[in-house]
């Protein structure tokens, strides 16, 4: 079955096409993130690309934690009951 393409997919398709280095000699990169999505169940999800990067090929980073793995989970979880 073929998926259709939202207006959000199209918006990204754009942006990372048109997605270019300023001039420079210095480290430089162009993306976007989020930046702690939270979700209904606890879980938290973060998620950065880098379309144009000086140092390397594009990269994407997708990071999620469970709600109550983590020692500040853990704490947060403590301090509300």
């Amino acid at each position: 079955m073929k998926r259709r393409r939202t207006a959000q997919v199209r918006f990204v398709e754009h942006v990372e096409a048109a997605a270019s280095l300023p001039a420079g000699a210095e480290e430089r990169f162009k993306g976007y993130g989020v930046m702690g999505q939270p979700f209904r169940s606890g879980d938290v999800v973060a998620m950065r690309r880098f379309p144009a990067s000086s140092r390397c090929a594009p990269e994407s980073t997708e990071d999620r934690r469970e709600f109550g793995t983590s020692a500040i989970d853990n704490e947060l979880k403590g301090a509300s009951t």
